[in-house]
């Protein structure tokens, strides 16, 4: 069965989720979630990506960003192949690391771009990884 389209969103603006296979912690130590950032800063310029909010979780990550959907598809792919080798090398593995290709969701109003922000910056403390955003 081929896969839906990615939705466009008016406003160009999307709520990434990238989640690690079978839940896996992809993000398990401070040197991979700085990887992953890493490849994020060193990427968003060239295919003029604005990232308004970020979390990455030892399974999963978020990111709220702006751009058109090809830049936002090239990004992402770029991103997570990167990614991927780099963990496979590290963890002497081969294989798929990341769950699927990575879902967004359209950020159409501005509300829902607020409750986004909050609803990312507070993943972590509903994890119980820290008490408070800061």
């Amino acid at each position: 069965m081929p896969r839906r389209p990615r939705q466009r969103s008016r406003t160009d603006c999307y709520h990434v989720i990238v989640r690690g296979l079978n839940k896996l912690a992809v993000f398990k130590d401070k040197r991979e979630k700085t990887r992953i950032l890493n490849l994020i800063r060193e990427n968003f310029k060239e295919y003029n990506v604005k990232i308004y909010a970020y979390c990455i979780m030892s399974n999963h990550f978020h990111l709220l960003l702006q751009a058109e959907l090809k830049d936002l598809s090239a990004f992402m792919a770029k991103v997570l192949a990167r990614y991927a080798q780099y963990y496979n090398y590290r963890h002497k593995r081969i294989g798929y690391v990341f769950q699927d290709r990575f879902r967004s969701q359209c950020v159409e109003e501005e509300s829902y771009f607020w409750n986004c922000v909050r609803y990312i910056h507070l993943n972590p403390v509903k994890a119980g990884v820290c008490r408070d955003i800061e």
